[in-house]
């Protein structure tokens, strides 16, 4: 929502065809948590009110987790999940590093 809320902010400061080109792009924006909600089963009605009320009163740090609670502070998850990427990708690297050391070896 805080990007729709920057897009919706940049479209008003723009004029002509460019300003309705960037109104729906903030529109195709509003539906994607509503999209996300409604395949999860929920109530997308409630959750997206929910979320536009959190980050209208500033908690732009608030996202739709569809696994345990309607809105969660995401940047604490995404934390988490950044750390687990990185690690997975030191894996793979360090796997292709040893496949290749190995190529050079048997040559």
């Amino acid at each position: 929502m805080l990007m729709v809320c920057a897009v919706d902010t940049l479209a008003r400061e723009t004029t002509g065809k460019k300003s309705v080109a960037i109104e729906s792009f903030a529109k195709a924006l509003r539906t994607i948590p509503a999209i996300l909600a409604g395949n999860a089963g929920l109530d997308v009605t409630e959750l997206v009110a929910e979320l536009r009320a959190e980050h209208f009163e500033g908690r732009g740090d608030k996202g739709l987790d569809l696994t345990f609670s309607p809105t969660a502070d995401v940047l604490c998850v995404l934390a988490v999940f950044h750390l687990f990427i990185a690690q997975l990708y030191v894996l793979i690297s360090d796997s292709i590093v040893v496949s290749s050391l190995s190529s050079i070896g048997a040559a």
